[in-house]
């Protein structure tokens, strides 16, 4: 798989070359892994128009769907960077939802956003 950082205000796939796909609202990109890989999804917040000196305080990555088959292995928020890595994953489950939900400190408000990529998991 192709590694990219995604960015929150676009949508884009890399599982294939088409930009006409219809996400539900919040869903920012689709992937594509094989059962036995391990790959890491970094998500770039930075470009969401913050405050001047507001910064993520936490991000949460979950998997809605999950069957037992898909292992959440590590989670890491530095800057504006959230990176969710995961292995395994069933064939017989059409996709997983890996939703990332972002909450800001130091701006007028706390403001709290959520984006979903969508993966796919095929036999190579």
């Amino acid at each position: 798989m192709r590694r990219t950082t995604v960015y929150p205000e676009r949508r884009r796939t890399t599982a294939r070359d088409r930009d006409d796909m219809n996400y539900p609202e919040g869903y920012i990109a689709e992937y594509v892994m094989a059962p036995s890989d391990v790959e890491d999804f970094p998500l770039d917040w930075s470009k969401l128009g913050w405050e001047a000196g507001e910064t993520l305080a936490s991000a949460v990555w979950t998997c809605a769907n999950n069957d037992g088959g898909m292992t959440l292995l590590s989670q890491t928020l530095v800057g504006f960077l959230s990176t969710l890595v995961v292995s395994h994953g069933n064939v017989a489950n059409d996709f997983y939802d890996l939703s990332c939900h972002v909450t800001s400190t130091g701006g007028t408000v706390a403001r709290q956003f959520t984006r979903t990529i969508r993966l796919r998991i095929r036999n190579r």
